[in-house]
């Protein structure tokens, strides 16, 4: 990923993504971070906006389950920054998917509960290592759902 759309995704511009010729899954940092990977881990927890995350999710609905070099999704890194109000939002976006999931079996909001990172960590087990209750409370709204 270029310094400018880097710049972007920490930004919250989604403006540079629009016209992006390249596709939004192969914009990657060098740890293979994606914009929203990127966006998530830059916010500040206590004022997190979920403007960006909606409208590149609009754009590209299958960065929702894409990991990085750590096999974190973006659902990962918001629980482990603690960013609740992102959950809630990859969650909802997750739902809009529901039939299409990547793997063809489950169902997006089950397969991103499910997903486990290099460490064998679901982001329920991430959100309690890093101490987030809120965090941990709607991540378990949702795995009582499904």
């Amino acid at each position: 990923m270029d310094t400018h759309l880097f710049k972007a995704a920490v930004e919250g511009n989604v403006e540079p993504f629009r016209d992006s010729p390249k596709n939004l899954e192969e914009v990657v940092t060098k740890l293979e971070d994606t914009i929203l990977h990127v966006n998530i881990k830059y916010q500040n927890e206590a004022m997190a906006s979920t403007i960006f995350v909606d409208q590149i999710l609009t754009i590209c609905p299958s960065l929702l389950l894409q990991f990085n070099a750590n096999g974190d999704t973006p659902l990962h890194v918001a629980a482990k920054c603690r960013h609740s109000a992102m959950v809630k939002s990859l969650f909802q976006h997750s739902r809009a998917q529901r039939g299409t999931s990547q793997s063809g079996g489950l169902n997006p909001v089950w397969e991103m509960l499910k997903m486990a990172n290099n460490e064998k960590n679901a982001a329920l087990h991430e959100a309690v290592q890093y101490g987030s209750l809120e965090v941990q409370e709607d991540i378990r709204r949702w795995w009582l759902q499904y």
